[in-house]
């Protein structure tokens, strides 16, 4: 929304046609806006596609949609296709980059406005922003932090495609690179199998109510979105018989179970657990 907010608030550009999918957190409360968005389902491919032929417009703005435009099809002369993506392209392409900051322990984060062609987050580069990542930001802030920095490349793109009467080429992206997309895998630690860092980026990296990780801890799918190790000499050697996969104490709102190489206390979660 800070993106369209932004498009809205320049009097020097008026807004088509809004495209939102279906169940989005897109919260259009302008009545004028209303009329003129198109909601659509992310098997709808076709039907945006056929959408975005039958209006006319300069330029197009891309931003969080979930399939990739066949830019080179639908794209007439003169018009400008342009992508805003939560990253520091060319790292972390694809639908989740911003999960792949921390599955991926990216010691930076950002935000990209580009040309778009035919390639997903390929095109060439009008403007980008990196920021240092630090272990204190946690999925919520990050979320947070991509979207503001989003807003503010995108502002800044438009500056300088206004400067040379949005005919700037931008420069290409490095060779370098990666993709990101999240996978079910992923998102599914073993706590008898993989060690208490694997656990721990993972529930990281998808730790929010809307994602989290299913952890098996006695026999139950946890839905977990924070966990933190234990480090305690004492509880360490307490349990330093236990199993990795048992469950080694519950208290208040709190479990704690063992990994292969130390203990796990999970401090949110969502199930139930029979001890």
């Amino acid at each position: 929304m800070g993106v369209l907010d932004s498009i809205m608030q320049d009097n020097g550009m008026e807004v088509i046609k809004v495209f939102a999918p279906i169940h989005n957190h897109l919260d259009i409360k302008n009545n004028a806006l209303k009329k003129i968005t198109f909601l659509f389902s992310s098997n709808e491919k076709l039907k945006v596609i056929q959408e975005i032929q039958a209006n006319d417009y300069d330029i197009l703005v891309s931003n969080g949609c979930p399939f990739v435009l066949p830019v080179s099809e639908i794209k007439k002369s003169g018009q400008l296709f342009i992508n805003i993506h939560p990253s520091y392209l060319p790292f972390l392409k694809g639908q989740h980059p911003v999960n792949g900051i921390i599955y991926n322990q990216m010691r930076f984060f950002g935000a990209t406005v580009h040309h778009m062609n035919d390639e997903a987050d390929s095109g060439n580069i009008i403007y980008r922003k990196k920021v240092r990542f630090t272990s204190d930001i946690d999925l919520a802030l990050l979320y947070r932090l991509c979207f503001e920095l989003e807003v503010h490349c995108f502002n800044k793109a438009i500056k300088i495609l206004k400067k040379h009467h949005w005919n700037f080429p931008g420069f290409a992206q490095e060779a370098t690179g990666c993709t990101f997309n999240r996978k079910a895998s992923m998102m599914m630690p073993d706590i008898r199998n993989n060690s208490i860092r694997d656990v721990l980026i993972a529930i990281n990296a998808f730790g929010i109510d809307g994602q989290g990780c299913i952890i098996d801890v006695g026999g139950n799918k946890l839905k977990v979105v924070e966990a933190e190790e234990v480090k305690n000499p004492f509880v360490i050697k307490k349990y330093v018989q236990a199993m990795p996969g048992d469950v080694l104490l519950k208290y208040e709102n709190k479990l704690l179970v063992k990994c292969p190489d130390g203990i796990l206390k999970l401090t949110k979660f969502s199930g139930s657990e029979q001890k």
